[in-house]
């Protein structure tokens, strides 16, 4: 049987839920941010994307355990996966743009630009960095974007739950 959520947790939720909005136009404008600066540096996107996503948890599990300490888990997994999704998919989006503006010149531009050690691998693997090639890696970035950012929002939200719920003892 399903667990039915009290009054003050729904309150509770209401407010992180409001709290966590914030986070997220703040997440899609850094996103941006970071995509005009660099597309490329996957690490910096990820070092951006745990702050932000911890943040926004932290702020929405906190507005939920001054009202329900309950709630703040909850809370804090529905604001993390809504602020780490929010900056994803500008990412994904742009994997997606990339993805289906893919020409023959383009996938040559992208393999001349590839380090003599990544093209000696490719060599030894039997991979030609062709038009399909680098298809399949846009593919890769749009699904990897996705799924990154639901299983690191819901992992940081859970974090940000349990810090709340400790730190208002």
């Amino acid at each position: 049987m399903k667990k039915r959520s009290t009054v003050s947790e729904l309150q509770a939720l209401s407010v992180a839920r409001r709290r966590s909005l914030l986070f997220v136009a703040v997440a899609v404008a850094v996103a941006l941010i970071v995509l005009a600066l660099t597309s490329e540096v996957i690490a910096l996107q990820c070092i951006v994307l745990a702050a932000l996503t911890l943040a926004g948890a932290l702020a929405s599990a906190w507005a939920a355990v001054s009202i329900d300490p309950k709630a703040a888990s909850r809370a804090g997994m529905q604001a993390g996966i809504l602020v780490a999704m929010a900056y994803v998919m500008p990412m994904a989006l742009y994997a997606f743009y990339r993805f289906i503006t893919l020409d023959g010149a383009m996938a040559a531009r992208l393999a001349g630009e590839m380090s003599a050690a990544e093209a000696t691998n490719l060599v030894q693997q039997h991979i030609t960095p062709g038009l399909e090639y680098f298809r399949g890696q846009f593919v890769s970035y749009i699904f990897g974007y996705i799924l990154f950012g639901l299983l690191f929002g819901w992992l940081l939200g859970a974090v940000a739950g349990v810090i709340a719920k400790r730190t208002s003892r």
